[in-house]
């Protein structure tokens, strides 16, 4: 079990065994901001402010393992008395105690009302306009690129929300993956929710079986120089499609690596931008490329 779970199943705990997980969610969000916990749960705006698609996924998986107890169409959430909590660590126990003590008196009601009020970021999206605190930022167009790599979907849509993002282009080859929310049809879904237009462009992929022996950094020098002359010139009719999208609204180019530098969306990118004259930006690097002279395939 993830300490992240531990810590969970110990709030509930400290909250006499039973809460509503809208509360859950609020307290869980204000811990890792106070106690800055590691890998803790990340966070995105959301129809109540701050959310996260992980918790509530982990918290599928306790309810499966027999740890909790709530119905999916219910709100209120609460422990099985004769499962003990696993063990954590004893100072880590006592930051989730003190927490506890400082929040147990509050209604949820006073959470909210104060989580909307000193992170007005979160409630961008917020269901009820009234508590809207900050509006949701528009990017300007641009040659954006992200990798999840490291992230939870959470903090990957939140960067996506944080520059603007209106529509992510996937130009995974084989868009699977073992961490929460970054399969296909997850992704697609989760984007959907927080109004972000999803596409999944596999033909500007590169197919596992040219990634599979990629030990060392010099791996990628042929594998790029292969994509740039084998792959890219057959697409040329989809490169000139995800073109259209791009300068249509602000969109990025997503896959898995962080560094945009061991990624061939950074190689799509270069060509997209030969198009659009538009900059080319990283969303995690934090750092702009001037478009580069169109190649001649």
């Amino acid at each position: 079990m993830l300490i992240r779970q531990k810590i969970i199943l110990s709030l509930i705990d400290q909250m006499g065994g039973q809460t509503s997980r809208r509360l859950l969610v609020k307290l869980a969000f204000l811990l890792g901001k106070e106690a800055r916990i590691k890998n803790f749960y990340e966070f995105v705006p959301y129809r109540y402010g701050p959310f996260s698609f992980t918790l509530y996924h982990e918290l599928e998986m306790l309810r499966r393992n027999g740890y909790i107890l709530f119905q999916p169409s219910e709100d209120r959430i609460q422990r099985f008395s004769d499962v003990v909590t696993p063990l954590i660590d004893f100072a880590l126990e006592s930051q989730i105690i003190n927490f506890s003590k400082k929040y147990s008196t509050l209604s949820a009601e006073t959470v909210v009302k104060s989580v909307y009020s000193d992170y007005p970021w979160f409630t961008i999206n917020a269901e009820a306009v009234e508590n809207r605190r900050e509006n949701r930022p528009k990017g300007e167009c641009a040659v954006y690129t992200v990798g999840y790599e490291g992230l939870q979907v959470d903090g990957f849509l939140n960067i996506l929300l944080e520059a603007g993002i209106e529509q992510v282009i996937d130009v995974r080859h084989n868009p699977i993956s073992r961490r929460y929310g970054f399969h296909k049809s997850t992704l697609s879904r989760l984007c959907q929710n927080l109004h972000i237009t999803y596409r999944h462009v596999p033909e500007v992929g590169i197919p596992s079986e040219l990634r599979a022996n990629l030990r060392h950094p010099s791996d990628y020098i042929p594998l790029f120089k292969n994509y740039e002359r084998e792959i890219l010139p057959a697409q040329l009719g989809t490169i000139k499609k995800i073109t259209s999208w791009i300068e249509s609204r602000p969109s990025v180019l997503v896959c898995m690596e962080a560094n945009p530098d061991s990624c061939h969306r950074s190689h799509l990118a270069a060509q997209v931008a030969n198009h659009t004259k538009l900059m080319i930006q990283d969303l995690r690097e934090n750092t702009c490329k001037a478009y580069t002279p169109e190649q001649k395939f």
